[in-house]
């Protein structure tokens, strides 16, 4: 007879296609939404918990009560003028067909109404938003060979090209399962642009190659280290998996130019931000409890922290102002689990 389309369908849906008169076609039309709707609403659990069990089982008791209904309409409606045992039992079960289909489309019909925005999780209802501005106080003795590169309007000061993060001591593994980023990093000029790219751990970065001169890109941080040349106009697409945060960012660098350097900074959470010309950041949508906002440019080596109590509903707006005073040794100033030092680290060479 070949395969059966319906297979996966529970066996005891079949029970009511048996007799003659009543071929599995019939059965296939209602019972197939019947197989989408449950492997729907799986998948949706799935998504939801993390977990493979299936919520009920709802398919089993759709067929039960269809059964036990199709026995009480026996006994008051009439059956076909043919006695016998046999046409009754093909009666009940078309009986019992016609209500599974009923409560199948009455399932559906309730599966495909959006949620309401009442049941949202508690810890979105109550979030905090965190705003700010970074800005850079110059001191005329001690000058910051930098700012002429990331201070654009020297009267505001804002300081373009820092990560603004939030940290939480339970903030250590990736979140659930979203869609993948990808992110590009272009070398134009003999220069990485941008020069630092913040993402979250499993995201993508597309490096390019816009000059006409071969470069290369390489990484030898702890579980993403890569080496690759790459000619004129050519790509490379990396995935970075582990989760270093502001305090432990991967390094990229070229062997053929060693002035070239980049930063990816890999976060576990989406409360991070590079901000541009305007100096500008801002996280919504934060759940109430006890940070520690920091920001960090790379570039110029500058570190400032703050620790925040959030509570629900607060808008917290402050200015992150950082000065040679912020300056720091090292830009790698907290080690991630399972993060070694590379064996060759070049941020030495980069002032």
């Amino acid at each position: 007879m070949g395969k059966n389309r319906c297979a996966g369908v529970p066996k005891a849906i079949f029970l009511f296609a048996d007799p003659p008169g009543l071929p599995r076609t019939h059965v296939f039309q209602g019972y197939v939404r019947l197989q989408n709707f449950f492997r729907h609403d799986l998948n949706a659990h799935k998504r939801r918990t993390g977990r493979s069990e299936p919520r009920c089982f709802s398919d089993v008791v759709i067929v039960v009560i269809a059964r036990r209904l199709a026995v009480k309409l026996t006994c008051v409606l009439p059956v076909p003028d043919q006695s016998g045992q046999v046409m009754r039992r093909i009666f009940q079960r078309r009986v019992a067909l016609f209500v599974a289909v009923a409560l199948v489309t009455a399932g559906i019909n309730a599966g495909q109404q959006p949620p309401s925005k009442s049941k949202r999780p508690p810890d979105v209802q109550n979030t905090a938003t965190i705003e700010g501005v970074v800005i850079y106080k110059p001191d005329s003795e001690r000058p910051w060979r930098y700012a002429r590169h990331y201070v654009q309007d020297r009267n505001r000061g804002h300081l373009a090209e820092t990560v603004v993060a939030l940290v939480a001591p339970d903030w250590q593994e990736p979140g659930p399962p979203r869609r993948q980023t990808t992110s590009v990093i272009d070398q134009e000029n003999f220069a990485f642009i941008p020069e630092t790219t913040a993402i979250r751990a499993g995201d993508r970065v597309k490096f390019k190659n816009s000059d006409q001169a071969v470069h290369n890109v390489n990484s030898f941080a702890a579980g993403n280290e890569f080496n690759v040349n790459m000619p004129a106009g050519g790509e490379h697409v990396e995935t970075f998996s582990g989760a270093g945060g502001i305090g432990d960012p991967v390094i990229i660098g070229c062997i053929y130019h060693s002035a070239m350097r980049a930063w990816v900074y890999v976060f576990a959470h989406p409360y991070y931000q590079v901000t541009k010309s305007d100096g500008r950041f801002r996280f919504k949508d934060v759940p109430s409890g006890k940070y520690m906002l920091e920001m960090i440019h790379p570039a110029g080596k500058l570190h400032w922290k703050k620790s925040l109590q959030i509570k629900a509903g607060e808008q917290l707006t402050f200015d992150v102002t950082v000065s040679p005073d912020n300056k720091v040794k090292s830009i790698r100033f907290r080690r991630s689990k399972g993060r070694k030092k590379p064996q060759h680290d070049r941020e030495k060479t980069h002032d």
